[in-house]
Order: C-alpha cells, then sequence, then structure tokens
C-alpha cells in the first residue's frame, strides 16, 4: 500500500481528498472501511473492469447509496498470446494491481 501517500498528494493537489485507504485491493475491504460511515443519498462514480464483481456497488445500494458503474476498461487475453498462456497453467498467477513505475 505503499502507492496511496502519493495518490493522496496528487488528489490533494487537484483539490480532492483520500477518505479512506483500504486495507487489500478487494471489494469488501473499501466495504469494511465503509462500514460505520453512512451512505444513505451518497453518490458513488466506479469506474472499473468489465467483468468486475458487483458485490461493492449492491452492497452500496443496499445501504441507500446511488452507484454509477462504469466499464473502464476489460481485461483480455491478447489474441497473439504465446503458446504457454493458451491455456489454463497451475503454474501461472494472473493478478491485476494499479500501473506503476518500479523503484529506482
Amino acid at each position: 500500500m505503499r502507492d496511496w501517500p502519493k495518490t493522496a498528494e496528487v488528489l490533494d493537489r487537484h483539490g480532492l481528498r483520500l477518505d479512506l485507504i483500504p486495507v487489500e485491493y478487494r471489494a469488501e475491504s473499501i466495504l469494511d472501511g465503509l462500514s460505520n460511515e453512512p451512505v444513505t443519498g451518497l453518490r458513488f462514480l466506479m469506474p472499473r473492469a468489465l467483468a468486475a464483481r458487483d458485490i461493492l456497488p449492491e452492497t452500496l445500494r443496499r445501504r441507500g447509496a446511488h452507484v454509477d458503474v462504469v466499464a473502464a476498461y476489460q481485461t483480455v487475453l491478447p489474441t497473439a498470446a504465446p503458446r504457454r498462456f493458451s491455456k489454463p497453467s497451475h503454474r501461472v498467477r494472473w493478478t491485476a494491481s494499479p500501473s506503476r513505475r518500479p523503484p529506482q
């Protein structure tokens, strides 16, 4: 989670405030962080992957929030994928995380 201070700094420069830093990159962690916060009537814009799970927007809606979900990207295997990635393998771990430059 070392990216969060940098994210908060960039948001601050644009007049925005980072209110919640989830413990994990998972919807459940965001929901845990919001568990004691009233969300009734609040509006949430969720740009996310086309194939994302619906637990976060559905739970917030049940709690009275207005949620707009926008498919911002789609995760796909390239058509010219190397042969080793054409079939599932127990030796490959797929992850999705924020893009960032490697440490210098």
